[in-house]
């Protein structure tokens, strides 16, 4: 048996059966969370991901290549790794 949606969002007219599922409505589309208080936020701080240099990643411009251009590009990396696996 379902659940009666009792609980009403503050900023619109919806309606849901569980706290979590308002706190996700608003979240996404009101652009806000309500939290208890007190609490604190769950997860790591935001901002740049530990571990990982500061633009990395971008400078690769894959978005333009085409799939063929891709899989060669894939079976050179792949080529590279296994000739330095034989070095070591």
């Amino acid at each position: 048996m379902a659940k009666r949606k009792t609980i009403k969002c503050p900023k619109c007219d919806r309606r849901f059966s569980m706290p979590a599922h308002l706190a996700r409505h608003v979240g996404t589309a009101h652009g806000t969370v309500k939290r208890k208080a007190g609490r604190p936020r769950k997860g790591r701080k935001m901002g740049r991901r530990p571990g990982r240099p500061a633009g990395k990643g971008t400078g690769l411009n894959l978005a333009g290549l085409s799939l063929t251009q891709l899989c060669q590009l894939i079976d050179i990396a792949h080529a590279e790794a296994k000739r330095r696996l034989e070095q070591m």
